[in-house]
């Protein structure tokens, strides 16, 4: 009512814990959902800061069956642990969203070593040298990138997309 919306395209689960994973009630209530026109689609968008992969696919062995999309962290400089549940995804026909497919910026260039992210941003949590270590490993990715006449940017997105399951 708030959003004046009488369904979603998409509901998704957002960095759940174990219960959000594993429950049948959980489950059972998002099909509902489905079931009711409340939301088209559902499914799952677990945060790096739980047990990740574990709980990702024991929720695809558990409910795959009503999982239409996960989204996960996924881009050529962070593969994992996203990567690691591409193949289970693929297995129960689990389609795949990636997000910070630009590394948290990285890819579109603005981000310069010593950069002072605000407290507030989410970026500020990653470990203190992330945006020099990933700008340290960019020129053999823009070389790729120039070779194919493509952004950086374009060219992460068109890794992502080239990994099993990811639509």
């Amino acid at each position: 009512e708030r959003l004046r919306v009488d369904r979603f395209d998409l509901l998704l689960l957002h960095n759940p814990d174990t219960t959000g994973y594993q429950s049948d009630v959980v489950w059972a209530t998002l099909n509902k959902l489905k079931a009711d026109g409340k939301t088209d689609l559902v499914g799952v968008a677990p945060g790096p800061a739980n047990g990740f992969t574990v709980d990702v696919i024991d929720c695809f062995e558990r409910h795959g069956a009503s999982i239409d999309w996960v989204m996960i962290i996924l881009n050529p400089l962070e593969p994992w642990p996203g990567g690691l549940v591409l193949k289970a995804a693929e297995k129960h026909e689990i389609k795949i969203i990636a997000r910070v497919v630009d590394y948290g910026g990285v890819f579109h260039g603005d981000l310069k070593p010593g950069i002072r992210l605000p407290r507030k941003d989410h970026r500020s949590f990653r470990p203190a040298g992330w945006i020099e270590t990933a700008l340290d490993k960019l020129p053999p990715l823009q070389v790729i990138a120039d070779n194919h006449r493509q952004t950086l940017l374009q060219l992460a997105c068109k890794w992502d997309l080239a990994q099993p399951a990811v639509e």
